[in-house]
């Protein structure tokens, strides 16, 4: 037998993959496929919004501990459609799930990219599928199911955003709660689509669905979450203001 290989009963297995066997297992990168026909591998650049959002903002310039350096509650992917922020998000929502599986993650987006949406979180990790869950009408959401990764509709949710925000407090206050607990993560996808310029503008031709979705996501972001995550592909048309008060 060579110093490569040991004896067990029944059973002959190398040092290497006895070694492999006691490695901690990381819930995280554990089940994102290498490759397949429907599952590519993310791209090193896609990994880029799941570092920095576990980063202080002045990392590596100030020390990490307070008041010196606070952590960074939100974070805009902003880029071309095509390059795949869709996925960067999905790794970030993986991550910041398998790293506390016990709260839940919000996911608001236009109602035609829900199962989108639904299929890229699936394809960063499969195992997240029994986590997954589709509200169509944002009222549901109310009661939140802890552990799971909410996927509701833009426009729903703004539409029952103050029953709902009213809901939330009355729970806070029941179940001690804090501020920015309820959700470890909210996302916003096409997040152009909610900017306060332009919605001030809509005010007074009388058109108040854009400035009540903005109201209500600010809120939602403010006050309920730990971290926000935008993703929008026109960000030359954005400014800091447009999107935080």
């Amino acid at each position: 037998m060579s110093d490569a290989e040991v004896s067990t009963p029944g059973l002959r297995t190398s040092a290497p993959l006895q070694l492999a066997a006691r490695i901690p297992i990381d819930p995280e990168t554990q089940n994102i496929p290498i490759t397949s026909r429907y599952h590519q591998q993310p791209k090193w650049y896609q990994f880029i919004p799941r570092i920095l959002l576990n980063q202080s903002w002045l990392e590596g310039l100030l020390p990490d501990e307070p008041p010196y350096n606070i952590p960074r509650k939100g974070l805009i992917i902003a880029d071309e459609g095509g390059v795949g922020k869709t996925k960067a998000a999905a790794l970030c929502i993986n991550h910041i799930f398998c790293k506390n599986p016990e709260k839940s993650i919000l996911l608001l987006v236009p109602s035609r990219l829900i199962m989108g949406w639904r299929n890229e979180i699936k394809r960063v990790n499969p195992n997240l599928q029994g986590d997954i869950k589709i509200i169509s009408n944002a009222k549901k959401i109310k009661s939140i199911s802890k552990g799971k990764i909410i996927i509701t509709s833009k426009d729903s949710f703004s539409k029952n955003s103050e029953e709902i925000f009213e809901y939330w407090d009355k729970v806070s206050i029941r179940d001690n709660y804090t501020d920015n607990e309820l959700f470890s993560l909210v996302v916003i996808d096409e997040a152009h689509k909610g900017k306060k310029k332009i919605e001030r503008n809509t005010l007074k031709s009388g058109k108040k669905k854009k400035w009540a979705i903005y109201k209500s996501i600010n809120k939602l972001c403010n006050n309920y979450s730990e971290k926000n995550l935008a993703v929008t592909a026109s960000p030359l048309s954005m400014e800091l203001s447009d999107i935080r008060d």
